[in-house]
């Protein structure tokens, strides 16, 4: 059984197909380097991945304000260090909470 709260299946993750045979990603887009369950699952279920595009600048907004940030690996975003470190223990703590989690109960 799948319990979904919108009338398709797929919660974040939508594919829009457009007339030429394209898709475009419409939510969830992406998987990252650490999301290893992720990955296990498309393999599991015979799924294909591609590379995305991520070269150049990545533009944030927080709290208002606009910073650029670099297109490297685990590049963090240009905050003042006092945000930084609020995000990095919020970090920890997912991680952390993660770890407890019964996966046949979540």
């Amino acid at each position: 059984m799948v319990i979904e709260a919108r009338d398709r299946v797929g919660g974040r993750n939508f594919a829009h197909h457009l007339a030429d045979g394209n898709i475009v990603e419409m939510g969830g887009q992406w998987i990252g380097p650490r999301q290893t369950r992720m990955y296990e699952l498309c393999e599991e279920l015979g799924l294909e991945t591609f590379s995305t595009y991520n070269e150049g600048k990545v533009l944030v907004y927080n709290d208002g304000k606009k910073s650029l940030m670099g297109s490297d690996k685990d590049a963090l975003p240009k905050l003042n260090v006092f945000a930084l470190l609020s995000l990095g223990r919020a970090m920890k703590k997912v991680e952390q909470l993660q770890e407890g989690l019964d996966l046949e109960k979540p």
